[in-house]
């Protein structure tokens, strides 16, 4: 039975209490309790120099970090934890994906145990997963961009349903740069954030009953008005 992109993204209920890291704009993400206690390292794929989440994640956790851009180089997270660098924080100044002059995400994960990925890689999110099982991950977060094209919205699918079968989706937000488009009849944005757990660290789980965005948790990435999701969870599988 073919699903649609509404049906795909349904959210569930994880009874574990969500908190946000990072600023209260572009740059924060919602993890939850679960995914913050049993992580042992947090990986970063696209940093651009906003290293707001890493600050929190770091001064939370005292767990290793590390951080993959090709585009920049490392600034205030590694000024700040300069006695850290080579050790507990790595910056490597690549990009991952699957293209010859890459990092491959299965090189970079290399099997460790309990990872937090993350991942804002500006549309290389769709191909940088093919072909990989990641399902000692605690948890992933990523930003899903150019969702008006219609391939990206059937990859998105696709993951959910092979790559990240071992994960439930618990939270979205819609980043309010990107606007929305007309998706039948349906006011959707052109680039979500998403949050998953791994099943392994999930008891219980129910469809969420909370409107989207959530006050307190969620923010407007651009600091204006943030943009409504009405349709989450209005139209299971």
């Amino acid at each position: 039975m073919s699903i649609n992109i509404i049906s795909a993204l349904t959210v569930y209920d994880v009874t574990s209490n969500k908190l946000r890291l990072g600023i209260h704009r572009d740059g924060g993400y919602v993890i939850n309790e679960a995914i913050l206690s049993n992580t042992k390292k947090l990986v970063t794929l696209g940093y651009g120099g906003e290293d707001s989440f890493e600050n929190d994640w770091y001064e939370r956790t005292h767990t290793p970090i590390d951080i993959y851009d090709g585009t920049c180089h490392c600034g205030n997270i590694c000024n700040k934890y300069s006695d850290l660098m080579g050790s507990t924080l790595n910056y490597y100044n690549i990009n991952v994906g699957n293209q010859d002059n890459q990092k491959s995400l299965s090189d970079v994960l290399n099997n460790h145990p309990d990872v937090l990925l993350k991942v804002d890689i500006e549309g290389g999110e769709y191909s940088v997963f093919d072909n990989i099982n990641f399902d000692y991950a605690t948890g992933i977060l990523i930003e899903l961009h150019n969702l008006e094209q219609e391939a990206n919205r059937q990859k998105i699918i696709s993951l959910l349903q092979n790559e990240f079968k071992e994960f439930i989706l618990f939270h979205v937000h819609a980043n309010a740069y990107g606007g929305t488009f007309n998706l039948n009849g349906v006011e959707f944005p052109h680039t979500l954030e998403i949050s998953l757990i791994n099943k392994k660290l999930v008891s219980n789980i129910s469809i969420d009953t909370a409107t989207y965005p959530i006050t307190g948790i969620d923010f407007s990435n651009n600091g204006g008005a943030d943009i409504l999701l009405p349709w989450v969870n209005t139209c299971q599988p």
